[in-house]
């Protein structure tokens, strides 16, 4: 039997960078769409587009989270909002 060989193939396409301003739409698209009160075509792709790499980079902000408060005594730790989470 012969083997086939491993053609090359092209990644899924992915949103860019997710901005605050993005954030809001999609809490407005998926508010939307939990009371069903009539999802447009827009907000449907906004919700799939994004919500993939927003669920990873809150999975991976928990574990972080998770780390640092095995390593930590997190009372006496304050948190400092970065230029990053401003957008």
């Amino acid at each position: 039997m012969t083997q086939v060989a491993n053609l090359p193939t092209v990644p899924n396409a992915m949103a860019g960078p997710i901005t605050d301003k993005m954030l809001e739409q999609v809490i407005c698209a998926g508010t939307t769409a939990q009371k069903c009160t009539g999802l447009s075509d827009a907000d449907a792709a906004l919700i799939i587009l994004t919500i993939p790499q927003i669920a990873t980079e809150l999975l991976h902000r928990r574990r972080a989270m998770g780390v640092i408060a095995d390593m930590t005594e997190l009372d006496n730790v304050t948190f400092m909002p970065s230029v990053r989470d401003n957008g």
